[in-house]
Formats: C-alpha cells, structure tokens, sequence
C-alpha cells in the first residue's frame, strides 16, 4: 500500500469519527425530537414575565420584535428559532447561562440530557463540558 492509499484511509477513518454532540447543531441531534419535547419546550415555549423564554432567545440571536411577533404566531416558537438560528448545543446551553437569559435551570437538563446520551466523542470520552 502507496503512500496515497494510507492518506486516504486516514482521511475517512478522521471524517468517521463521532462528532462531539456540543459541536452539532441542536436540530441535527439524533435525539433532537426528545431533547425538544422533554426539555425545551416545556421550559421555553411557555412566556414568563421576567424573561428566560424563547423572546429572551430569540432577542440574544439578534431578532428584532417583528420576528419574535412572528414566533408567538408558531405552535412552538423554541422550534421555530432554532430550525431559523441553527445553533450548536454548546451555544444555546451558553446563551441559557448567560445573565440576559438566565435560564440555568435549562441548561442543567440539557446537560442531564447530553450525560444521558453519552458522548462518546475523543474529546469528551462521556464527560460532560
């Protein structure tokens, strides 16, 4: 075997590799459905006086309130904005820890969630970040 040939095996064993599931967009989880009913809906679809709910959200991806108007229109409007804003898990459990969301309640189950899945990428080897 040339060269060439152990280049090429190399690059397919390295596209094969799991992807770490903090690096994938939530929508492409496989999974995504049960993390969506279990968890975010529930806790972001709901409104809340003081914020922490999908307005919050959408306000820190940068939509304006003729776009989060549009969303109170959807029969989820969490599933609306992250199918439109396509963030990683990594980057929305971020945005529920951050002080203008303030959800860490949210975050706490989406790391429940992720520990439940166990990913089993080479940087995380089924711990959680």
């Amino acid at each position: 075997m040339g060269p060439s040939e152990k280049q090429k095996i190399s690059l397919v064993s390295r596209s094969e590799e799991i992807k770490c599931l903090w690096e994938q967009e939530v929508q492409s989880l496989d999974g995504f459905q049960d993390l969506l009913t279990s968890v975010l809906k529930i806790n972001l679809d709901p409104k809340r006086e003081l914020g922490g709910d999908y307005r919050s959200i959408a306000g820190e991806f940068g939509k304006d309130m003729t776009y989060i108007w549009y969303l109170e229109t959807r029969s989820s409007p969490i599933e609306e904005l992250l199918k439109e804003c396509r963030p990683t898990l990594r980057r929305l459990h971020k945005l529920l820890l951050s002080k203008e969301v303030d959800r860490g309640d949210v975050a706490k189950e989406i790391r429940a969630w992720v520990k439940k899945k166990g990913c089993c990428c080479s940087e995380c080897d089924f711990s959680l970040r």
